[in-house]
């Protein structure tokens, strides 16, 4: 008899490991995308669990200087996620642009987060 259940309970505990993962993973892909201006400056961010944001949009500045904010909405910026500003959509060309600042609240910087300018 106890011999038939091993095989039972390990196959009973690598579901629960299975399912288990599976709700971790969608809980995490399911970030809460805020949203704000500065300026003339549209921004989507998230909140890590300290409440520090990442950008991960941003578009519609103009002039040939950007500004990364160091804070939005009171939540200090300390990232720039995955291809934040590829779809840069302002009143210039993404070529016009001449500098970005970017402050020193920075800790990442994702990949490409300017691609296609």
């Amino acid at each position: 008899m106890t011999k038939r259940l091993i095989p039972f309970i390990l196959a009973l505990v690598i579901l629960f490991s299975f399912l288990l993962h599976t709700f971790a993973e969608e809980s995490r892909s399911a970030e809460t995308t805020y949203s704000t201006s500065v300026g003339d400056f549209r921004i989507e961010y998230t909140l890590n669990e300290k409440g520090e944001a990442t950008i991960t949009n941003g578009q519609s500045w103009s002039g040939r200087q950007m500004y990364v904010p160091e804070e939005l909405d009171g939540h200090r910026v300390v990232a720039i996620g995955d291809y934040a500003f590829q779809y840069y959509s302002g009143s210039f060309y993404k070529a016009d642009v001449e500098k970005v600042y970017i402050p020193a609240s920075i800790k990442y910087i994702g990949a490409n987060p300017f691609r296609n300018w």
